[in-house]
């Protein structure tokens, strides 16, 4: 490592500095997204240092973050700012084998098919909802209702029991006088 390598570098410490973030977030990221910083040659482990580059990279995850992107979209971003992807400090190669690219095509057509789901879910969950305030709207018309018949019932029931005890009253009565008027006929017939 030579050392304008090293003055043109960065540790995570400066970069979260750089970003005005917190170097746990730094790192969380750096994580995510490793095999897309270059780093400079013989650095490794805590003391790894990015290039200039990767700090432009760390300021494009910031600002996908800051917008709530999805990690897909961001390791798509950084596809673009980095033709391909880097080899690590352990000497392991990174790139990318034939079939990632098509896995990824099809885990971001399973995103874009999740998304409209959520919408359906969303609007069938909005349905249901004022479904469900129908129901209850009905339910309680329907309980006023059945107050209301079962008043009417009960009237009618008091009503039908006034008119049988009228009746009967009045057949009671005319029996008697039928009673009276026949000892009085017989008195005064005689």
């Amino acid at each position: 490592m030579t050392t304008d390598n090293f003055q043109q570098s960065y540790s995570l410490t400066e970069i979260a500095k750089q970003l005005g973030r917190p170097r746990t977030t730094v790192q969380e990221w750096r994580n995510q997204f490793k095999k897309y910083l270059p780093t400079v040659q013989g650095t490794k482990g805590r003391t790894t240092r990015y290039e200039a580059s990767a700090l432009k990279l760390f300021q494009i995850i910031a600002r996908l973050k800051e917008a709530n992107e999805p990690v897909s979209i961001i390791e798509q971003t950084l596809k673009k700012k980095n033709n391909a992807p880097h080899t690590d400090n352990e000497g392991t190669n990174a790139a990318l084998p034939a079939v990632q690219p098509q896995v990824y095509e099809g885990l971001k057509q399973l995103a874009v098919a999740l998304d409209e789901q959520r919408q359906i879910n969303k609007t069938i969950m909005k349905e249901l909802q004022e479904l469900r305030q129908q129901h209850t709207t009905y339910h309680l018309e329907l309980m006023e209702l059945l107050d209301r018949q079962n008043n009417v019932e009960e009237n009618i029931r008091t009503r039908d029991f006034r008119l049988l005890e009228t009746m009967r009253d009045m057949q009671d009565k005319k029996q008697k006088e039928k009673q009276r008027g026949g000892i009085f006929s017989l008195v005064f017939n005689r």
